[in-house]
């Protein structure tokens, strides 16, 4: 009776030993598809902000082409047009109402702020929340960050100098109260 009472209780602690093994690895499944759910996530997070740097460097090309075709129609402004005859005097004007058609209906640029904007509204949100001083202009500039631009990019896009992204840079920092030996870009990414 002993020796099959000793059997009953090693039966029963196995039996407790494989649940608690069998909870274990639940608890280790859970949490291996929860990391795998935020890997996803920061994945597609990390894909978006790629996008976005290039739907950025895109309409930043199309606002370069628009500078270069109004200096094109400043430069057509100052010939004069009295020497030509009727039939040139009629293809000069009809090149140049193309060229002022083609750079009056472009808003790529105020089609990408407004995605911008639309796309990183919860991150825009949150930051607004947690640092209310934060201006529109820095707004802009920690969404900037945030899409990993380059000083350089961003120097075009809000056009201002290099220096002028670096001191705007560094007003962001004070204003959020990070010190010197924080990153900016992952504390940003971090909200």
């Amino acid at each position: 009776m002993t020796n099959s009472k000793n059997k009953y209780y090693e039966t029963i602690e196995q039996r407790r030993l494989y649940l608690e093994k069998e909870s274990k690895i639940r608890q280790e499944q859970y949490e291996l598809e929860k990391e795998i759910e935020k890997l996803k996530k920061d994945k597609l997070k990390t894909k978006i902000l790629a996008k976005d740097k290039e739907l950025v460097n895109n309409s930043l090309q199309v606002v370069n082409k628009n500078k270069l075709l109004n200096g094109i129609i400043h430069k057509l402004k100052d010939i004069n047009t009295e020497s030509f005859d009727e039939t040139t005097k009629s293809q000069f004007t009809k090149l140049n109402r193309s060229i002022e058609k083609e750079v009056n209906t472009d808003k790529s640029w105020k089609d990408l702020e407004k995605h911008i904007k639309n796309v990183h509204y919860d991150f825009l949100k949150r930051l607004k929340e947690k640092h209310p001083t934060i201006s529109p202009r820095e707004l802009d500039l920690a969404t900037y960050l945030l899409m990993n631009m380059s000083t350089k990019e961003i120097a075009e896009i809000m056009n201002v100098s290099s220096r002028g992204v670096e001191v705007s840079r560094h007003r962001l920092r004070k204003k959020m109260g990070l010190d010197t030996k924080e990153n900016l870009v992952s504390y940003l990414m971090s909200i």
